[in-house]
């Protein structure tokens, strides 16, 4: 028998339940799925006397959950009385639980939940409280591990054209967060789709996935083709702290071949609007593409590209400095 299986594991014919429930951990995602399975179960088991009372201790009325928790009904029914954030008001509710012998009740489910650092409610006499009362699980923050196995999950199902290195630097961009791997995930999902993508690549990767490093990525490379004495202070910091000299490259690179499209579609005096409607590119995109290519010829923009590939070579081989991508390009 699972353990979810014993947390519903009254019958019918005993039709008498009493249990309180208290989850709580930094793992958000999963215990929010245990939750609703935890309701989902309850609801099949007992189909014609599910009673449910969803309550969040932030912002809910007090009395409204003291009457929900105290309250006797004619009828048999099992009465499953979920509370979000117990510690939000745990004077309140330790008292609510001393005051109220819950054992008397018939046909109640109390199920609290929690989520966020543990360290922070461990201390008061609530949780004390329900670590002698209650049934306690734990959702602790999930493993790398953990997490690439819940992304390698998703591609199978969804049969997302995405390689497994792309995969990994989402990974370790989103960190132990479940919610936003799932919501990137479905991103690019939804983009492969409509795009009819065969292969998601690291360029769309980076178009789509808000990084945290990616704000300064675009600082750098705008700044590189707008105002080049900031461009320089930017591309010091960035290399200075650390930054991926490759991954900068490369974003320059993919900055340019959209630079050298519009550029040669200006050239062959096509007008914003059939430019904007050949490129299919975001329109913010596009417009800082459009005024960053007024400063530079096609064999402008082609000679910096050849420089670009020239020193990833070189970074590559060893024969240049990341320290000199800014002079080696631009200068």
């Amino acid at each position: 028998m699972s353990e979810m299986d014993v947390l519903v594991s009254a019958t019918r014919e005993t039709f008498r339940i009493q249990m309180i429930i208290f989850l709580y951990g930094q793992n958000s995602y999963n215990l929010i799925q245990y939750v609703n399975q935890l309701i989902d179960r309850y609801q099949k088991k007992y189909p014609d006397s599910f009673n449910m009372h969803k309550f969040d201790l932030e912002t809910d009325n007090q009395d409204e959950i003291r009457n929900a928790i105290k309250e006797n009904s004619f009828f048999k029914q099992v009465k499953f009385v979920v509370v979000k954030n117990p510690f939000a008001k745990s004077d309140f509710l330790e008292k609510i639980l001393k005051e109220n012998d819950l054992e008397k009740q018939k046909d109640l489910v109390l199920l609290l939940y929690q989520t966020g650092e543990q360290e922070k409610f461990k201390t008061l006499k609530l949780f004390a409280l329900l670590t002698k009362t209650a049934q306690i699980k734990e959702f602790k923050a999930p493993t790398i591990q953990a997490m690439n196995k819940f992304a390698s999950s998703y591609i199978i199902e969804n049969k997302l054209p995405i390689k497994k290195e792309i995969l990994v630097k989402l990974v370790k961009e989103t960190g132990p967060d479940f919610w936003r791997l799932k919501n990137e995930l479905d991103k690019i999902a939804s983009f492969a789709k409509e795009e009819n993508k065969r292969d998601v690549s690291e360029e769309d990767l980076a178009r789509l996935v808000n990084f945290k490093i990616n704000h300064n990525i675009f600082n750098i490379v705008d700044a590189a083709f707008s105002n080049q004495g900031k461009a320089l202070t930017l591309f010091d910091d960035y290399l200075t702290q650390g930054g991926d000299a490759l991954y900068l490259l490369s974003m320059i690179a993919f900055q340019l071949k959209n630079m050298l499209i519009v550029r040669e579609l200006i050239d062959k005096k096509c007008q914003y609007a059939q430019i904007l409607k050949k490129t299919k590119m975001h329109p913010f995109f596009f417009k800082k593409n459009y005024e960053a290519v007024q400063k530079y010829t096609l064999n402008d923009l082609k000679n910096i590209f050849q420089k670009v590939v020239d020193f990833e070579i070189g970074l590559k081989t060893g024969q240049v400095e990341s320290e000199n991508i800014f002079f080696k390009i631009f200068i």
